[in-house]
């Protein structure tokens, strides 16, 4: 898969069907990676880390770090 919107949305679909756990690390890693970035990410990766969000609480509803990521993710409005 070499369109990076494809390659996202397959690594998505392969966390949600991993499991809660898998779908917590990923949320962990996300907003971890959020909180520690100085410069603005790249609006597709904004776009992929909040359809991941999506994903996972559709499929194990909201979490503390579901939670935490959205916070995180509603400090970044413009992409």
């Amino acid at each position: 898969m070499r369109k990076y919107r494809e390659r996202k949305a397959a690594l998505r679909r392969q966390i949600v069907d991993a499991g809660v756990d898998a779908a917590a690390v990923s949320l962990a890693d996300k907003a971890a990676k959020l909180r520690s970035l100085e410069s603005r990410p790249a609006k597709r990766k904004l776009n992929h880390y909040r359809e991941t969000l999506r994903g996972i609480e559709q499929r194990y509803g909201p979490s503390r770090l579901s939670v935490i990521l959205r916070e995180e993710l509603d400090r970044r409005p413009d992409a």
